[in-house]
C-alpha cells in the first residue's frame, strides 16, 4: 500500500494532468477508435468505444496489476488507472455489466483507513449521470484542488500529434462543457504503410490530421528495434518496470505541404505523445 501511495502521490506521475494520457493508452489499448472527454468545473467525463472490462479487468484496477504483453501494449505500468488519484477521490467506473468506483470517504467510513479505497470497489447501483452501457466511462470528480484548471491546460497541448503514432484511435473529442467549446482531431490514413524497396524493415506511409478547421499531412517512417541489453538492464528500464519489454517500435514523421514537399516545423520527442521539443524539424517517435 506504501508504494503504491507513492506511485500515485507523484513517484512516477508528475503531473497532475498525466491522468489524460493514461486513460488514452487504455483506451489504445483496448481497441478503440473514439476518445471523448466532457469537462466541467466539476469533473471529467472520459469515453471510449474499446472493449468492454473483462473480470479480469476489474481484478487488475483493483489489485493494480497488469497481465498484459508489455510488447503488445502502450501502457505506462500496470497501475496506470492509479493516476486518476492525483484529480479524484472518487473515480466511477462503467464498463460492459460492471458500475463500481473507488471512494476515499466511504472507505473511512466502513474501515476506518483511507488507503484502502485505492484497492476497494464499491458497486454503484444507480449511476451518478446518463451512462452508454456500449462504452467505457470514467467520471472523476475534482479535488478542491486545481483539477479543472490543470486538466484544461493540459487538454490544450493535447495536439493532433497524440493522434500520430497510435494504431487504433482515429479520433479525440473534448468538450469544455463550461463555454461550450468543442474541439474534434481526426487522422485519416492517405497511403497505408508499405515496406521501403531498399529496406524491407523500414515502413512508409501518409496521413492527414485534421484538428478543427486545420488539415496537417505528414509521412511517416516507421520500424521495429530490438531493445539493447544494456537498456534493458539500465536503473531506469528495472524503475519504472519495462524490463520486460523486448522491443518498440520507432518512428519518424515529417510535415508535408500541399505539393507533398518536407515543410519544417516544431519538432518534438516522443512517446506516442508529446514529451519534449526539440530544435529539429521533425517528430521523433520511440
Amino acid at each position: 500500500v506504501c508504494n503504491l501511495q507513492k506511485v500515485v502521490s507523484g513517484d512516477i506521475w508528475e503531473s497532475h494532468t498525466r491522468y489524460v494520457y493514461e486513460l488514452l493508452q487504455n483506451a489504445e489499448d483496448e481497441g478503440a477508435t473514439k476518445f471523448q472527454i466532457y469537462i466541467s468545473e466539476k469533473r471529467a467525463k472520459i469515453i471510449h468505444d474499446g472493449n468492454s472490462f473483462t473480470p479480469n479487468d476489474v481484478r487488475n484496477l483493483c489489485y493494480a496489476a497488469s497481465n498484459k504483453d508489455p510488447n503488445e501494449s502502450i501502457g505506462y505500468l500496470g497501475v496506470g488507472f492509479r493516476s486518476v488519484f492525483t484529480v479524484t477521490d472518487a473515480p466511477e467506473i462503467y464498463s460492459g455489466n460492471y458500475s463500481f468506483r473507488f471512494d476515499k470517504e466511504e472507505c473511512m467510513k466502513e474501515f476506518e483507513e483511507s488507503s484502502l479505497y485505492y484497492f476497494y470497489p464499491f458497486r454503484i447501483d444507480q449511476p451518478t449521470e446518463k451512462i452508454d452501457r456500449r462504452k467505457t466511462i470514467f467520471i472523476l470528480s475534482f479535488k478542491a484542488e486545481g483539477g479543472f484548471t490543470e486538466t484544461i491546460e493540459q487538454l490544450e497541448k493535447l495536439g493532433e500529434h497524440s493522434l500520430l503514432f497510435l494504431r487504433n484511435i482515429r479520433s479525440i473529442i473534448i468538450q469544455n462543457e463550461e463555454n461550450n467549446k468543442r474541439r474534434v482531431c481526426n487522422i485519416t490514413c492517405i497511403e497505408d504503410f508499405q515496406p521501403l524497396p531498399n529496406n524491407k524493415d523500414i515502413k512508409l506511409g501518409k496521413f492527414l490530421l485534421v484538428d478543427g478547421s486545420i488539415a496537417t499531412r505528414f509521412l511517416v517512417f516507421r520500424g521495429t528495434f530490438q531493445i539493447p541489453e544494456e537498456i534493458q538492464k539500465d536503473e531506469e528500464t528495472i524503475r519504472t518496470k519495462r524490463r520486460a519489454i523486448e522491443e518498440r517500435e520507432v518512428s519518424i514523421a515529417f510535415q508535408l505541404d500541399e505539393q507533398d514537399n518536407l515543410k519544417p516545423m516544431e519538432g518534438y520527442i516522443c512517446s506516442f505523445f508529446p514529451i519534449k521539443q526539440r530544435k529539429i524539424n521533425f517528430l521523433v517517435h520511440a
